[in-house]
Order: C-alpha cells, then sequence, then structure tokens
C-alpha cells in the first residue's frame, strides 16, 4: 500500500472537505492569524550596536557598517535616528545601502540607528526608488551563480526533471513543490544557515537561508532570475520586544509584472499555507537587504559577505565582533503611504 507523507494527507483532507461542502481554506484565511498576517503594519525598528571592551582597547579605529532596511513596493523606511558622523552609501547593484561609520576611542561604546518602518502584505510587483532596475540588469544580477548558489550541479538536475514533467507555465509552481517534498526544517549542527545549495539538496534540511539557496539555483538553472532577501520576523502579536528570528524568503521575475515573492520555509512549517506562500509575504517580517555575496561601502577589507542582516564591523583589516541588539515597537498603522517612486530615497 502507497503510503502518504503529512503533506499529501493534508492535499487528500481538503479535498475531501471541499467534497462535503465543509470550511477549510476559508476558514484559515478568515482567521485572526491570518488577518495579522496580513494586515499592514507600522512599526520603529533600531539596531543598537555595542563595542565590546576586548575589542575597543584595542587603539585601531573600527570600521563600522550598519545596513539601511529595503524601501520597496512592500516596505517604506524612513530614518528617525543615526549616530553624528555617519555617511549613507549610493545603492549597490541590488539596492542596498549602508550607514557607514569609523568609530575611535573617545566615542560612545553603544550607538543606536532608527527607522520607522510600513510593511504592507508582498503580492509581487515591479520594485520603486532606489530597488528598481531594468529587465536587462534584473537578468544579469540574478541568473548567475553566486558562491553558495551555483547554477550547476545537483540543483540544476533537479530542475531538468521538474521542468520535463510540467508544461513551462507549470515550472516555478511544481519547483516550489519538490523543493518543499525534499526539504525539512533543521537548525541543529553548524551545517544549515549558510545558504548553501549543496548543503540543502545533499542532506535536505536547513533553515530558510538553504530552502532558498535550493529554489534560486534550481530557477537559475532554467533561465528563470532569482533574488535572495534577508531579515528578520517579528512576533504575529503587535507589541515591542527583542528580535532574533533571522528569515529569508525569495522572488522570481515574471518579465513584464515583476518580482514574484514566496517562502518557502514558512511554507513547510505550516503546510496549511503552502499555497498562500507562494505569491505571498507576511507583514510581521522586515526586510533588510537583498543578494548574496555582497560588497559593502567603502568595501570592507575581506571578501564578500555571503548575505547581510545585521551591523558588521572591522579592525586592522579583520572583521571583529560587535554586540548587536535589533528591537521593533508597534506603532499605529499609516494608512495614507502609498509606494511610488518618492520613497527610499536616503538619508
Amino acid at each position: 500500500m502507497e503510503s502518504f507523507s503529512p503533506r499529501k494527507l493534508l492535499v487528500l483532507c481538503g479535498l475531501l472537505l471541499f467534497w462535503l461542502g465543509l470550511p477549510s481554506c476559508g476558514l484559515i484565511l478568515g482567521s485572526d492569524e491570518h488577518v495579522a498576517m496580513s494586515s499592514a503594519r507600522t512599526f520603529e525598528f533600531s539596531f543598537e550596536v555595542t563595542v565590546p571592551a576586548e575589542v575597543s582597547e584595542n587603539p585601531e579605529p573600527i570600521r563600522l557598517w550598519v545596513p539601511v532596511p529595503i524601501s520597496d513596493h512592500a516596505q517604506i523606511v524612513e530614518l528617525l535616528n543615526a549616530p553624528e558622523g555617519v555617511s549613507w552609501s549610493t545603492p549597490d547593484v541590488h539596492g542596498n545601502r549602508f550607514g557607514y561609520l569609523q568609530w575611535e576611542l573617545g566615542m560612545p561604546a553603544t550607538m543606536t540607528w532608527t527607522w520607522r518602518v510600513h510593511r504592507m502584505q508582498d503580492l509581487g510587483s515591479p520594485d520603486y526608488g532606489d530597488r528598481f532596475a531594468a529587465e536587462e540588469i534584473v537578468m544579469q544580477n540574478y541568473l548567475d551563480s553566486d558562491l553558495g548558489v551555483p547554477v550547476r550541479g545537483a540543483a540544476a538536475e533537479i530542475a531538468r526533471e521538474v521542468a520535463a514533467s510540467v508544461e513551462p507555465i507549470d515550472f516555478s509552481r511544481a519547483l516550489y513543490d519538490r523543493v518543499l517534498a525534499d526539504m525539512r526544517f533543521d537548525t541543529s549542527g553548524s551545517g544549515p544557515g549558510h545558504g548553501s545549495t549543496d548543503w540543502a539538496v545533499s542532506e535536505g534540511y536547513g533553515d530558510s537561508t538553504d530552502y532558498q539557496a535550493f529554489y534560486i539555483s534550481a530557477s537559475r538553472s532554467n533561465m528563470i532570475a532569482a533574488r535572495f532577501q534577508v531579515g528578520y520576523l517579528l512576533p504575529l502579536e503587535r507589541g515591542r520586544g527583542d528580535i532574533t528570528d533571522v528569515h529569508s524568503w525569495n522572488h522570481i521575475y515574471q518579465q513584464g509584472t515583476g518580482w514574484f515573492p514566496m517562502d518557502l520555509a514558512l511554507a513547510d512549517q505550516d503546510p496549511i499555507r503552502t499555497d498562500y506562500f507562494y505569491g505571498h509575504l507576511t507583514t510581521n517580517r522586515i526586510a533588510i537587504s537583498c543578494g548574496r555575496d555582497i560588497q559593502l561601502d567603502p568595501i570592507q577589507s575581506g571578501g564578500g559577505l555571503s548575505f547581510v542582516q545585521k551591523p558588521y564591523a572591522e579592525q586592522g583589516g579583520l572583521d571583529v565582533p560587535v554586540l548587536v541588539r535589533t528591537h521593533f515597537q508597534d506603532l499605529p498603522t499609516l494608512t495614507s503611504l502609498r509606494p511610488n517612486t518618492e520613497y527610499g530615497i536616503w538619508p
């Protein structure tokens, strides 16, 4: 007798509810939890950076970069506070911007950057402001390999298998289902968390960065531009507090319409919303940066950073640890803002 995975059983239960005329997805989509996931949200977000004593005792200056949260069609950010002496970079090829500060002895050991963030449900759209790029630039930046995201090997083989089994128009969804079938969410050990396609395919488990790497490699190998974003998940319940849940998701580029979002890791952890997370991103998140192999501005002494979700520091040409606290506080939700090209111009 054929064995059924939990995902297959969930699908069969949904079909049974449909045939019996009982509420299923409608009840889920109308739930309080779904409303919290999809309703626009306004909050303050801050990076509090502390230079520890063992680092500050070194007389050499510290070079410190702080990522500016993304401004695009789903997220509008406004700078509220930054330390004196910060310089702001121009957008890189992914639209990322950074605040740069050279810290020296005698300066405050703890510094805070604060933004007001208005987050909307991401249903897919062309980008705005600093993040807008013509299609030929998109195809150039998001079809090639990244260091941890190769466009070859096992992920490409899986993409060929999926492509051979469906019509081209169905490929992206079929690949989404294949990655969910092949992966399980597990952050134990030192292997997960590096956004490695080879790890994800060979080991079959990982965190959100590994899910996205797998999907992006396979998409690009089938000539579909795909990009990586990373940030933090906020609690669904409004309030305030520190946040430590680093999370990532991805978009694929649909020519003529723009970026189509998906969140594979949350879909695997919440399979009843598998359909929702293909084409939707919830509002209980903040996007910090986009892309892989990031070069900072001014450029760092070390190599490209695999991805950037928090401040980064160097001293004497080497990266050094700084203490980073991420904090949020919900505010009354703004209703008058609409995304357009005037937003996201920093500072």
